[in-house]
Formats: structure tokens, C-alpha cells, sequence
């Protein structure tokens, strides 16, 4: 990165959280609510409770770094770590952050998590400033930019302009930029909680389409095996594509309205800040995306289920059809030998 002339360090606290699916049944000592929505009325119940699971501090980079593990029931677990950076830009904040997430790996390990499905997300909170960010903001652009990308590499200018564009102002002194790796908050008041709280329900969001576009792929592979298979009874082959496409249901109600109740509730604050917050998440993660392709996999797969109905009720109709015939063979046959045995005992 290029070297800037430092007015003073830039102080503050890196929040790094990890957000997994669990593979056990979690238990916690307490259940918490929201932390609470930045500058909005106060709605209940808006956002999902949160179990706490532990709290523990951790020397990690000769730093005391504290871990908060929680779940959002049913079985999500975040492991979110906080520690005190006395410089955000003197070039070590990248390592830092590096250990740390890797201490939450650790941490989460003992919850036998999928691995395949994991979210990594960092925040650099900022507060010891007066009046406004702009010359933090404009004397560290460059390295905002790489740390918002998570990027040990100087940027080119256009990618920083590209960067820096997706930002988020309430008060003359706030600032927040938002990217897909990390955010950057600053408020001279130090009130963070609504952003964490919606970063990371963000990340719950797309962790749970992750898992639920990979278990639409499992299905339909199997359900196309189960179409090619040539042995085997036809009825017994038709009950399992109806079960499979009844587990398909659950599982799209389960994951998707649980989705949309949590954004319908947020949507419903309007103009507020929250709202505006979670709809540039929303961008910045493709959520939209993400379920744009999802619909589309289950439009696929009601086009395979029509096609496999269609295809199983033909195939047993032609069956049945076909013993219906044999049976009337049998029978024809049946008639033709005792015919011929009463014309044999008439003939004796």
C-alpha cells in the first residue's frame, strides 16, 4: 500500500465473526433479544432471540481477544470476537484479523459443524474522532478499500472510487461502507450494535441459502437417478420421487419464509435507518440473487416431478394394462381347456 501521512493512529475495535451451521443439539444458559435497532422505534420481536453459549477471553496475537458464542435457534451457531486495535492502519490490523478468525475456527470446531458452509465477516468499528470522518475517510481510502475487500494488495483507484461508492451516512458525523468481506463503521458515539446485529443476520441469510440451493442440487441429482433407474418396482419408485418432493417443500418453507419473515419485519420500519442498512447488505450479498436461483431450481424440479409423474403413471398404467391382457390370455386359455375336456367326456 502506498504510505500516507499519519495524523494520528486510528484506534478502535475489530469485530470478526463466524457464522456456521451445527451438526448437535445446542445448549445455552441464556436467551437474549435484539441489542437493539440504531435510530428506530423500538419493535418487538423483530429480529430472531439469540442463546448465549458462552463467553470467554483468549490471548491471540499478544492481544486479549474476547469470544461470544451464541446460537440462532435452531441450529446456527456465530462465534463473534472482539479485540482493541491501537492502529487500524499500521499494517497489521490484516493479521490480526487473520488470527483471530482463526481462533474462531477453534473455536467452533467443537460444535461439528459443516464444513463446507461457513461465513467469515469483519467489522472496524471507529470512534475516537471529532466532528467528521471525511479526513480519516480521505487520508485512508486506499487501505480502507483493501481491508473492506480483505486485500493485502494496493488497489488501483477506480476499484477504491468502486469500493468506497456503497456507503451509509445517518448523522453528519457517521459513516459505514459495506462490502462483501467487511464493513467500516464510523460514529463518534460508538454506537455499533444495530450494524453488528444486521451484518450478522445478513450472514445467517446467505449461509442458509448456501445450504439450501447445495441440498436442492443433492435432490435433484437423486431424483434423476431415481428416473434412469430401470429395476425396481414402479409404485414403490413413485412414492419415493412423491417423498422426496414432499421433503423439497419442507424444506423450502422452512428456509425461505423464515428468510422472508425476518426481511418483512425489517422492511416494515420503512425509511428508518435499519431498513435502509439491511437493503445495501442485501445488495452487497446478492441475496436477491441467490434466491432468484433457488426459485429456479424448484421450478426445475416441479418440471422433473410433472415429468416423472406423467412418466411412472404411463409406465404403470402400461403395466397394469399389459396384466390385464395376460390375464385375459390366462383365462381365454382356461375356457379353451375345460371346453375341451367336457367335449371329451361327452365324446366317451
Amino acid at each position: 500500500m502506498q504510505e500516507v501521512a499519519k495524523v494520528k493512529p486510528v484506534s478502535g475495535k475489530l469485530i470478526s465473526f463466524l457464522v456456521m451451521q451445527a451438526g448437535i443439539d445446542i445448549k445455552g444458559k441464556e436467551m437474549v433479544g435484539a441489542k437493539g435497532l440504531k435510530k428506530v422505534p423500538r419493535y418487538p420481536d423483530i429480529l430472531p432471540k439469540q442463546k448465549v453459549i458462552k463467553i470467554e477471553k483468549k490471548p491471540v496475537a499478544d492481544r486479549d481477544v474476547t469470544f461470544l458464542v451464541k446460537a440462532y435457534l435452531p441450529r446456527v451457531i456465530i462465534v463473534e470476537a472482539s479485540v482493541d486495535i491501537d492502529d487500524f492502519f499500521d499494517g497489521r490490523t490484516q493479521t490480526v484479523k487473520g488470527e483471530v478468525l482463526d481462533e474462531c475456527h477453534k473455536v467452533i470446531s467443537e460444535y461439528k459443524c459443516d464444513e463446507r458452509f461457513e461465513e467469515e465477516y469483519s467489522i472496524h468499528c471507529i470512534s475516537n474522532y471529532e466532528g467528521n470522518p471525511e479526513e480519516i475517510i480521505s487520508t485512508y481510502r486506499g487501505h480502507i478499500a483493501s481491508m473492506l475487500k480483505n486485500e493485502i494488495a494496493a488497489l488501483d483507484d477506480e476499484t477504491i472510487k468502486q469500493t468506497l461508492a456503497t456507503y451509509l451516512k445517518y448523522a453528519k458525523d457517521d459513516t459505514a461502507f459495506f462490502d462483501w468481506d467487511g464493513a467500516f463503521l464510523f460514529d463518534s458515539r460508538g454506537d455499533f450494535d444495530s450494524e453488528i446485529e444486521l451484518l450478522e443476520i445478513a450472514n445467517i441469510q446467505l449461509l442458509k441459502l448456501r445450504i439450501l440451493d447445495d441440498d436442492l442440487n443433492h435432490r435433484l441429482e437423486k431424483m434423476t437417478q431415481l428416473l434412469h433407474r430401470r429395476h425396481g418396482p414402479v409404485l414403490f419408485r413413485s412414492r419415493e420421487v412423491r417423498r422426496i418432493i414432499g421433503e423439497i417443500i419442507m424444506l423450502r418453507s422452512d428456509s425461505i419464509l423464515d428468510s422472508e419473515s425476518i426481511e418483512r419485519e425489517i422492511k416494515l420500519i420503512g425509511d428508518w435507518y435499519s431498513a435502509r442498512l439491511y437493503d445495501i447488505i442485501s445488495k452487497k450479498f446478492f441475496l436477491e440473487a441467490w434466491k432468484s436461483r433457488i426459485d429456479k431450481k424448484l421450478s426445475t424440479l416441479a418440471d422433473v416431478y410433472s415429468m416423472a409423474s406423467d412418466n411412472l403413471s404411463i409406465s404403470l398404467s402400461s403395466r397394469l394394462e399389459f396384466a390385464m391382457i395376460v390375464g385375459w390370455l390366462i383365462l381365454l386359455v382356461g375356457y379353451f381347456f375345460l371346453f375341451y375336456f367336457e367335449v371329451i367326456a361327452v365324446v366317451r
